[in-house]
Parts: C-alpha cells; structure tokens; sequence
C-alpha cells in the first residue's frame, strides 16, 4: 500500500512539473490582444491585408487574407505573454520552434509591434487601397 501510495505521490509531482512549462499569462495579460477579432496589417507591397488573431485559449494565427501564412507563421499555433519584458513569445506543441514578437505600443485599436527588427503597426479595421 504504501509503495502505491509513493508512486500516486511521483505521478503527481511529475504532472504538475510538466504543467508548469506551457503558458504563463493570464488571460487578463492577453486582454488587449484577445479582444480584438483580428489585428490588421495592410502590406503595401502585395496590396493585401495580414491578419492577426489570438484566441482566449492562447491559440494563434497569422496568415494573409489569401489565406497563406505570413513567412513561418504556420509553424506556430499557440502564444504566451510576458508582461514585464512585453514580448509575445509563439510557439507549437510539438518541437522546441518558437518566435518572438516585441509590442511596442497598443491601445484599443492599435498595436505596434517589433517582428524580426521590422516594426509594424495593426489595426482593428480592415484596410483596402
């Protein structure tokens, strides 16, 4: 009994342990990047929007309206926040692959961010020529 009893325990204390590497914001953390349906960026270059959104499940998705991801977007499905360093970290559930975007500033309509030394700034409305 007792040896079930000490394996109960280690199944446990290794759950929790394995619990503790996925996200660690809030979903309060994530309000100003959940509560808009899409974040948009219209790129002049190719005449299209890309679309932004994150989930309050920490799910994520990055594509242009084409429906094709933006660069690797496709590789990251889920996101996490820190609010002391502001960084969006993306990321999957499945290998080590992970991205980093800086926010540089946001507000109810707005959100500025840092993606591989380009700054880019989105929107809540949807943008045509």
């Amino acid at each position: 009994m007792k040896k079930l009893v000490v394996c109960l325990i280690l199944i446990a204390g290794l759950a929790v342990m394995a619990g503790c590497g996925g996200q660690k914001a809030s979903a309060e953390d994530v309000k100003f990047l959940t509560s808009a349906e899409y974040w948009y960026f219209y790129d002049e270059v190719i005449g299209e929007n890309e679309k932004m959104h994150f989930s309050e499940d920490f799910s994520f998705y990055w594509g242009c309206e084409c429906g094709e991801p933006v660069g690797d977007s496709d590789l990251y499905e889920l996101f996490d926040y820190d609010k002391e360093t502001q960084v969006i970290k993306l990321y999957n559930g499945f290998d080590n692959s992970s991205m980093e975007l800086k926010v540089l500033d946001y507000s109810d309509s707005h959100l500025t961010l840092e993606i591989e030394g380009e700054t880019k700034e989105y929107t809540t409305e949807y943008r045509t020529e």
